[in-house]
């Protein structure tokens, strides 16, 4: 882990993370604490810098914390898979592969291709060899082991560990089933070591080891405070609110007051949790008990990390009173991660809170943005259907395709009868054109307008006993010759 490095404290900014004390229960960051998450990172740069989650140690959810991902391995923190090669930055900083390029040993195959599909080496640039012909294996990017909700773990995966495949935390303790797995802490308990403290609180706020039922301790008066915790301050590990504020604790410790000191934060004139002077300071109206009127508190959202200044603080399209109610995820904009806001679900039809609405086996935005079939269908895209089936091969895609003779005798297609007919019609053509003798003067005549003329256009017939025209011998018949000439060739 990265070493953290504060600023000097001020009065503005207690823990000198950069972020001043009456910001931070509006990001939901702890006041005193200059790295809530323990990524490495100040709450203050993953807020104004890098864009992370600063309360959320490992931001894109790919195995590597986001203060390494800045400070050592240079991977985008945000993407968990920073060369696009269809392996987390985690994977493969764990098979040694380079996260920063695609095709580690320059073989020409990339380095989730030979794990996935090819089964060689990604670090040997001779496996598996210029010979190898991948056309007729791999298939589109759509993976056949999806990842239906976005927690990092695969459906048999999810299926090994008894998670739920389409809820991305199984047990709801704040922390995902893939970081669950990763961390080594039971995804199906949302407190493994059974010290009444969630594991994603002992994770992300109290910074202790939700493996060890002794870190951080017991916490007699169950105001979130270890008693041990309490003792070091100054509370009392018996009184969930030692000065009799109305406000707890630890919740005085999240927004940076004295829990020792009743007049502070002082008078809260709208009874809405949020004391006046912390009203001015954060910007809500101190007479109003829900200034944006998302129908929550303002100082119930400082506590739940909302904001009180915005009605739908992640911007996903429905107001975070009305997620609260539904029961999905108000700082979350795709709750149950199935790559559709809630508010696309919500106008789609489909669960916000579910990622396979219909159970087909197939996400709701698997379906919606890359198979183009029906949600809300567990029939569509069919039970019988595969994702191989569905997604086209590359040499499918790549392979010419021949034309192929219509054979369909529908009478659908080009009437291939023509073709043999042609030959047929061409003789008979040059037959009925072909020059025919005059019966009489036995001279080739063709016929024009149609009239016999001889080679000189003359219609005339010198040797026609019954007229002037030529006439021909009609198909079929021999010519006629009179008797004397019969007799003349019998006597010759």
């Amino acid at each position: 882990m990265p070493p953290t490095t504060t600023e000097a404290p001020t009065a503005a900014d207690s823990d000198g993370d950069g972020l001043d004390d009456v910001d931070e229960p509006g990001v939901g960051t702890d006041p005193a604490n200059p790295d809530t998450d323990g990524d490495g990172l100040l709450d203050g740069q993953e807020v104004d810098d890098t864009g992370t989650d600063p309360l959320d140690p490992d931001t894109d959810n790919d195995g590597i914390v986001d203060g390494v991902e800045v400070v050592d391995t240079g991977t985008d923190p945000l993407n968990p898979d920073t060369d696009g090669d269809g392996l987390r930055d985690g994977e493969e900083t764990e098979i040694q592969t380079d996260p920063l390029d695609d095709d580690t040993d320059a073989d020409g195959f990339g380095d989730s291709e030979e794990v996935d599909n090819l089964g060689s080496d990604p670090l040997d640039p001779n496996d598996p060899g210029v010979e190898t012909q991948t056309t007729t294996t791999t298939t589109t990017t759509l993976a056949l082991d999806p990842d239906l909700d976005g927690d990092q773990l695969t459906a048999s995966q999810e299926d090994e560990f008894g998670t739920d495949p389409t809820d991305p935390d199984t047990d709801d303790d704040g922390c995902g089933d893939g970081d669950e797995v990763a961390r080594g802490t039971d995804p199906l308990d949302p407190d493994t070591d059974g010290d009444g403290f969630s594991d994603c609180e002992e994770v992300n706020e109290l910074v202790s080891d939700p493996l060890d039922p002794d870190d951080p301790g017991v916490d007699t008066d169950g105001d979130g405070l270890p008693d041990k915790t309490e003792d070091d301050i100054g509370t009392d590990p018996d009184d969930p609110d030692t000065d009799d504020d109305g406000l707890g604790d630890k919740q005085e410790l999240d927004r940076g007051t004295d829990p020792l000191d009743p007049s502070d934060p002082g008078i809260d004139s709208d009874d809405d949790n949020f004391a006046d002077a912390e009203e001015i300071a954060f910007g809500t109206d101190p007479f109003d008990p829900d200034t944006d009127d998302d129908r929550l508190l303002d100082g119930d959202e400082v506590d739940a990390g909302l904001n009180p200044l915005d009605p739908d603080t992640d911007n996903d399209g429905i107001s975070d009173g009305d997620e609260v109610d539904a029961g999905t995820n108000p700082i979350d904009d795709d709750s149950d991660g199935d790559d559709l806001t809630d508010g696309d679900e919500e106008t789609l039809g489909t669960d916000p809170a579910d990622a396979d609405t219909d159970d087909d086996g197939f996400g709701d935005g698997e379906e919606v943005n890359q198979l183009g079939t029906d949600p809300l269908d567990p029939n569509d895209p069919g039970g019988a259907s595969t994702r191989e089936a569905l997604f086209t091969t590359r040499e499918a895609l790549f392979t010419p395709q021949q034309p192929q003779p219509d054979t369909d005798d529908s009478g659908g297609g080009f009437p291939w009868w023509i073709l043999l007919a042609i030959p047929a019609v061409a003789i008979l053509i040059v037959a009925a054109k072909r020059p025919q003798e005059c019966q009489h003067c036995e001279k080739q005549v063709t016929e024009q307008d149609g009239i016999l003329v001889d080679n000189d256009g003359n219609p005339e017939c010198p040797d026609n006993p019954d007229g002037t025209g030529h006439e021909t011998t009609p198909r079929g018949q021999q010519p006629a010759t009179d008797n004397a000439s019969s007799g003349r060739a019998g006597e010759i």
